[in-house]
């Protein structure tokens, strides 16, 4: 006889959806999701959404799961690892483009390296955050004065006494006699 009972010897596979808890069901739930007759699926971590019978990473709409197991909801509606850029932390923020720097570091926007930071601007390698403040280079973008000059800030790289777009020591064309090409970021 045909029922919806399932999940022992006494019963088929259901006929399409899947079995859930001794039932068959239609297998489009978040908490009961399949297809093909066997065990349905509970969509949970980084998949919590059922959208065709098969567990998938949607989130954020109405009837959309909550991402878990380290995910968290980005902005394009799916469930990313809560240690990228583009998704960093459980608030799941875009780091892109922001002032404290475009890397996720410990599930906050910050840096790692002087790319990671806003144009002219240095990585503080200590506490992770973007700073004017340089050492020797380590600039992104422009140059950083020599280490001699107390508090150094990154420089545009375009000054006769701060020269160059490497990021990283500037060079004082002044002692070499010389102009800085704003053109070139460099001594001529």
């Amino acid at each position: 006889m045909c029922g919806a009972g399932c999940g022992d010897a006494d019963y088929s596979a259901c006929n399409g959806g899947c079995c859930n808890q001794a039932s068959c069901v239609t297998g489009t739930s978040n908490g009961a999701c399949g297809n093909g007759g066997g065990t349905c699926t509970g969509c949970t971590g980084a998949t919590p959404t059922c959208l065709a019978q098969v567990c998938a990473a949607a989130c954020g709409q109405a009837g959309d799961g909550a991402c878990t197991a380290g995910t968290c909801c980005a902005s394009s509606g799916t469930c990313q690892p809560e240690t990228l850029p583009a998704a960093c932390g459980a608030a799941c923020v875009d780091c892109t483009g922001n002032a404290a720097g475009a890397a996720c570091v410990d599930g906050v926007c910050g840096c790692n390296v002087a790319g990671d930071c806003p144009l002219y601007q240095a990585c503080d390698a200590t506490t992770h955050t973007c700073t004017t403040f340089c050492e020797a280079g380590g600039c992104n973008g422009g140059c950083c004065p020599l280490a001699t000059v107390a508090a150094a800030e990154c420089s545009t790289g375009t000054a006769n006494g701060a020269c160059g777009f490497t990021g990283g020591a500037c060079v004082n064309c002044l002692r070499l006699e010389e102009t800085c090409n704003v053109s070139t970021g460099m001594c001529q």
